[in-house]
């Protein structure tokens, strides 16, 4: 009867022991695994396309390269953008430093940051306020065209992008200097389509625009920073819930349900809580019929 009881105690404690350090290692996995992906803005796909992350890319954008490793645009975007732009340095007579920061600030719309929405406010990517100044003081003896109407809002892929502000065309009738149009950065920023953040370096001039800012936009990429993107034709990190056949016997049901959850596993990147969950019982059955037939 002793020997009974002890066998009985022996086997509740190994139980008790695995099933706790299964617990802990399922802990282990769920919480170093890593965060999800933040998913692009709608704005970035068609209608019926499925959410993702963003994209990583490789030497498909004719401009805005610096965001290839990490970005929301697709190919099309990159092409409209640098349409608008070759447009804009043609029909213009920009400077070439005011010239540069119109691209980067365009290119701005493919920073991955921006694309998620994590740099973005009523629709409007957020400029660093030291970006901003300098991007204004770039362009302060630049002549613009105050405009209601564009040829830029016609250019198809980037109708996100709001410019009310461009520079003067062959086309323009009145054509004034930006300095005589605002004397306020963050009000030409904002004609640009723009919004703005109050940084660390809004006084330290180029020094705001070395180093990434988790916060506002400085001209420093996403994409240097942070890790790559998926491919483009990577599947999205979506828990798919298998299809079993309600016909099968309850024996074949069981071997189906662990394959179809195996399958699961091996194609999810992150792995879902439910997998996870799944797993753990059906290894707590199996070590609880190993216990019974040895002990």
């Amino acid at each position: 009867m002793q020997k009974s009881l002890s066998i009985h105690k022996h086997k509740m404690v190994l139980k008790l022991l695995l099933t706790t350090l299964l617990g802990l290692l399922n802990v282990i996995v769920w919480t170093n695994g890593e965060e999800r992906e933040p998913f692009c803005l709608e704005i970035y796909d068609n209608k019926n396309d499925e959410r993702h992350p963003p994209y990583y890319l490789l030497n498909e954008f004719p401009i805005c390269k610096e965001h290839e490793r990490r970005t929301c645009c697709k190919k099309s975007h990159s092409e409209a953008i640098s349409r608008l732009f070759s447009t804009l340095a043609a029909r213009s007579s920009l400077s070439a430093r005011c010239s540069n920061f119109y691209q980067k600030s365009l290119c701005s719309y493919c920073d991955a940051d921006i694309g998620v929405g994590k740099k973005v406010i009523q629709k409007s990517p957020i400029l660093c306020q030291s970006y901003c100044n300098l991007w204004y003081d770039a362009c302060y003896e630049d002549y613009f065209d105050n405009i209601q109407n564009s040829y830029i809002r016609n250019i198809e892929d980037i109708s996100f992008i709001r410019l009310n502000l461009i520079p003067c065309t062959d086309s323009s009738t009145i054509c004034s200097p930006l300095h005589a149009i605002t004397l306020d950065p963050t009000e030409f920023c904002s004609l640009n389509g723009f919004s703005t953040h109050q940084d660390f370096h809004s006084s330290s001039g180029p020094a705001g625009l070395t180093e990434y800012n988790t916060e506002c936009f400085n001209g420093v990429p996403a994409a240097s920073v942070l890790k790559p993107g998926i491919k483009q034709k990577t599947q999205s990190y979506k828990y798919k819930r298998p299809q079993y056949n309600k016909k099968s016997k309850a024996k074949n049901k069981f071997y189906q349900i662990v394959r179809d959850h195996v399958d699961v596993l091996l194609k999810n990147i992150k792995v879902p809580l439910p997998v996870i969950a799944f797993i753990s019982i059906i290894l707590i059955w199996m070590i609880n019929q190993i216990i019974n037939f040895f002990i």
